[in-house]
């Protein structure tokens, strides 16, 4: 059962060949028309900044954490310096990396840092004291260092990475979102929907007692020709009519995930109601297998491009081409049936590779940029019609000094992923990489090291 539901089409495809109908994509192609031409008059020296890091040194010792903090206040007071502290601690050495890429994760609450370029994965570093450049966290025996070259800083992008953020904010608004913010009442209100009940004037039976699962599905069937069927007879009753546009009032304010209700706008009320409707609430997967976040932000994407809503419509695309969506569970055997649905971005001549390269860019989190994961986009970029193109940029970009360090680094993500994805005849890009750029930075180095590794299905 699993396996027919992993291999069958997502989503149902229209003549055109996608999942949008064709005179909703002539539509879209218009749009898209004047988006690219406010594109081109829009202001050109906007400056953006990367995220703040540095590069430095992290070492692991098994110690406890009294000798750690003599050992850290040796170092951070200059009575030491790090090659002297590895020598001193040479036996309680663990690990140690000359030459990491470190994020500053810190908020209003908490200090921390991510360590790049060590391991597979980045090194959470939760901070429990900072001196200058130093920093310094005990856990279970284990007394870990970092060493900064210089101080945290967000680094200015260049003028040419900086457009293709700008193309992204001008393609997908930064204000916009899918799913609106709301003041929760402290109780859902009901009264009109309890009224469309009464007017509709139906009642449900009892399919839950019918023991024959054959039976109990032809009832259920009839109760729903029934219910529709009288939902359509009373939908030019303007009585009827102001009663379902207030009880979707009321299931917008409090944010009520209601399928019937859904169902009764649609055949009652313009579509703008019921894309406000679906707004109103977030859909959270149970599991790996549930399809119901992008089914809902598919069912959004096809109202607002009904409606001319381009910013709904592009971000909802996007989320569902990212996979932008929280799951409570989310197994990787469940990755391959949802697909990208690149094909109808490049229908409607939007530059995807500028939205690609774009949306993988991060910059200072006080910018509200759409930024997707370097894993689902190296996925999309197989594909792709501009596949050589697509190479010939990432490779650019991740030997590109003028680029900040974890950029690069999310450059070799996609770069990674999409080698991956293209399966084992394509491995030795990452080889010929390593090859044409022995001169990268240790830390890009270790990372392509890695990458080899798990290609080669050592790790």
């Amino acid at each position: 059962m699993i396996l027919w539901m992993l291999m069958a089409q997502e989503f149902e495809l229209h003549e055109n060949g996608f999942i949008y109908d064709a005179p909703t994509m002539m539509a879209l192609q218009a749009i898209v028309a004047s988006e690219q031409e406010a594109f081109e008059a829009c202001e050109q020296d906007l400056v953006f900044r990367g995220r703040s890091q540095s590069l430095g040194r992290y070492a692991e010792f098994q110690m406890t954490e009294e000798d750690g903090r003599a050992m850290f206040d040796r170092l951070s007071s200059g009575q030491s310096d790090w090659n002297s502290m590895i020598e001193e601690n040479r036996f309680a050495l663990i690990q140690i990396y000359s030459d990491v890429l470190l994020l500053d994760e810190s908020s209003e609450t908490s200090s921390a840092l991510s360590i790049i370029g060590a391991l597979a994965e980045s090194v959470y570093f939760e901070v429990q004291e900072s001196r200058g450049l130093h920093f310094w966290s005990y856990n279970a025996g284990i007394f870990k260092i970092v060493e900064l070259n210089r101080p945290f800083v967000n680094p200015v992008m260049h003028e040419k990475y900086g457009r293709l953020i700008q193309y992204v904010d001008c393609m997908v608004d930064p204000e916009t979102a899918i799913i609106m913010t709301r003041s929760l009442p402290s109780t859902p209100i009901t009264l009109a929907r309890e009224q469309l009940g009464q007017m509709i004037g139906l009642i449900r039976p009892n399919l839950e007692a019918i023991a024959d699962h054959n039976l109990r599905r032809e009832k259920a069937a009839a109760w729903q020709e029934r219910f529709w069927a009288r939902v359509d007879e009373l939908s030019d009753d303007q009585a009827f009519t102001a009663l379902v546009a207030q009880a979707c009032a009321e299931a917008i304010a409090s944010g009520l995930d209601d399928e019937t209700l859904e169902g009764i706008v649609a055949r009652t009320l313009p579509s703008e109601s019921l894309l406000q409707l679906k707004r109103s609430y977030q859909v959270i997967g149970g599991c790996s297998m549930d399809t119901r976040p992008r089914t809902h932000a598919l069912e959004i994407a096809k109202l607002a491009a009904q409606t001319r809503k381009w910013d709904i419509f592009l971000r909802a695309h996007l989320d569902i081409m990212n996979d932008n969506f929280d799951r409570m569970s989310d197994g990787s055997y469940a990755w391959g049936p949802r697909q990208t649905y690149l094909a109808e971005l490049e229908y409607l001549d939007i530059h995807v590779l500028d939205l690609i390269l774009g949306t993988n860019l991060s910059i200072d989190s006080k910018n509200h940029h759409y930024t997707a994961s370097p894993g689902r986009l190296g996925r999309t970029m197989t594909e792709s019609m501009d596949r050589q193109l697509f190479e010939t940029h990432v490779v650019s970009a991740i030997n590109d000094k003028q680029l900040d360090p974890w950029n690069r680094v999310r450059f070799l993500y996609l770069y990674g992923s999409y080698v991956f994805q293209l399966g084992s005849d394509s491995f030795g890009l990452i080889e010929d990489l390593k090859d044409r750029f022995d001169t990268l930075p240790h830390y890009l180095q270790s990372l392509i090291s890695i990458l080899q590794k798990e290609l080669a299905g050592e790790m």
